[in-house]
């Protein structure tokens, strides 16, 4: 796991509010981690409050601001399923986690009966 790669790709919903255009309301993240053939993908979508005072133009959003986002929003949102606070880890982490699960999986083959080989 010596040349894993990050890669993240976000899309972006909109609205009008308040005055301002193109507010975003709704992140959609992906983050992936691959090396040596395998990925490990971790992807979801996060809301968006509305803006208050520190309001940033959607042109001029940058990818570290809205990883940012992504984490402090993922990182509020992280219970269990019994509604209580879970081990949060980063998307970058979980993605690389799956990786790892991925790349450490036993390799399962499929054989014909040796009496037929």
């Amino acid at each position: 796991m010596d040349d894993m790669k990050i890669q993240w790709d976000y899309s972006f919903t909109t609205t009008d509010e308040a005055g301002r255009t193109d507010v975003v309301k709704q992140v959609n993240y992906c983050c992936v981690a691959s090396d040596g053939g395998y990925e490990g993908v971790e992807h979801g979508i996060v809301r968006m409050p509305s803006p208050g005072q520190e309001f940033t133009d959607f042109t001029n959003l940058s990818e570290a601001q809205v990883c940012k986002w992504v984490e402090d929003i993922r990182c509020k949102d992280f219970i269990d399923a019994g509604g209580n606070a879970a081990k949060y880890i980063t998307t970058e982490d979980a993605a690389r986690l799956k990786l790892k699960k991925k790349a450490d999986a036993p390799v399962i083959k499929t054989k014909p009966a040796p009496w037929r080989a």
